[in-house]
């Protein structure tokens, strides 16, 4: 009886020695939105990274499921699962963060959760919050005026197709040092190839600033409200006083820098339906001539000539493929290479054409049809035509 006794004491003892340690804690569900400096925030901008964290308390077991209400009008990545495990005052207490980067694409006041979790096939659901999302907004950063990063189009409505120059320009000092950017991604967009940098100086409101930039163009895929997100960029900037570095070693080993960010503008774009066109459609830009020519306009039956057309303007040449040639049914002809010239305002096509009968045959002019983004119609440039003579060939002799 007594030995019973002793063992309940021990079972009771232990029991609360367990919950002890591990802390009895129930199940709680938690939902934060930060910047990226970990503050919490209920304000930022359309295309502002901002981070999204699910906290979920008291327990080890596997979690099934995490689903996450009103972010139906967020981009979302996941950024990661994390176990965190902390004993204050001998009571040990587990979490598991989930981390998420979400960014708003329209302005507007959203409600962000609940969270709604499953463990164990019992669900746990968290608080609401409210973001409130402003167009132009730009949050606050470790950034002074000795550096300014800015985005720039040079037009703000656009069409489907259309091939839209943008720069990315960023001003520093000789106090600063540029670190890096973060790469320009955009949804239902091809962009192109980034070029630079490239130096410069501009002048505004009297005052003259140096800059560096680099130059790509972007190709907008779906119509609506385009959005370019804010860009974040890193830099040094030297702690000095009196023009000197603080101490000796802070200079020689690169302490005596500040590492810190700061954010371009966003850019807001509308992009419009191409209008209705009963017809074959090249292109979409501003182009100003296309010319035919032949290297030899006399060849053998059978013999090749080359015919090229050259195309002159502005538009997305890589994607403007051999426009089809109407030829009589005397001549055959095949696609061969296509070039691009440096500056990118010309590409020729080239085509391989032979004789199937001899005699004098005529090239008639060829059409290219584009939709003109200037003055908003459709443009028909035309070549001149080209006379081919095809003599008899050498089993014909």
């Amino acid at each position: 009886m007594v030995r019973k006794i002793g063992n309940a004491y021990i079972f009771i003892f232990l029991l609360f020695f367990h919950f002890n340690c591990l802390g009895v804690v129930s199940i709680s569900v938690d939902i934060q939105v930060l910047d990226e400096q970990g503050i919490p925030i209920t304000q930022t901008g359309i295309g502002i990274p901002t981070i999204l964290k699910v906290i979920v308390r008291g327990t080890s077991s596997q979690v099934d499921t995490v689903y996450i209400d009103g972010l139906k009008y967020f981009d979302v990545e996941r950024r990661g699962t994390a176990k965190q495990l902390s004993t204050i005052n001998g009571v040990t207490s587990i979490k598991t963060v989930y981390q998420y980067m979400i960014r708003a694409q329209n302005e507007g006041m959203y409600s962000i959760g609940p969270v709604h979790v499953s463990i164990d096939g019992t669900s746990y659901n968290s608080q609401s919050i409210s973001l409130d999302v402003r167009r132009g907004y730009c949050p606050s950063s470790s950034a002074t005026k000795k550096v300014a990063l800015e985005v720039l189009v040079n037009k703000k409505i656009v069409v489907v197709g259309q091939k839209v120059p943008l720069r990315i320009r960023i001003y520093t000092n000789e106090e600063c040092e540029l670190l890096g950017i973060e790469p320009l991604e955009l949804q239902h967009c091809k962009i192109g190839t980034m070029q630079g940098p490239f130096s410069g100086v501009d002048e505004r409101h009297g005052i003259q600033r140096k800059y560096v930039e680099w130059q790509t163009a972007i190709i907008p895929q779906k119509t609506g409200e385009f959005i370019i997100p804010a860009l974040k960029a890193y830099y040094k900037e030297l702690m000095s006083k009196g023009g000197l570095h603080t101490d000796f070693f802070g200079g020689l080993f690169n302490f005596g820098y500040h590492k810190k960010y700061t954010y371009s503008n966003v850019v807001n774009i509308k992009v419009e339906s191409l209008p209705k066109y009963e017809g074959k459609v090249h292109a979409i830009g501003s182009f100003t001539s296309l010319r035919a020519q032949l290297n030899q306009h006399e060849a053998k039956q059978g013999e090749g000539i080359v015919l090229s057309l050259e195309l002159e303007g502005e538009g997305d040449f890589d994607n403007i493929v051999h426009p089809r040639l109407d030829v009589p049914e005397s001549l055959t002809y095949y696609d061969s290479k296509a070039t691009i010239v440096p500056s990118g305002i010309k590409k020729t096509f080239e085509y391989i054409v032979q004789g199937k009968q001899e005699g004098i045959w005529n090239v008639p002019s060829q059409d290219f049809v584009f939709f003109d983004v200037n003055d908003k119609i459709y443009k028909v440039l035309q070549t001149a035509s080209l006379p081919i003579t095809i003599v008899r060939g050498k089993r014909d002799e």
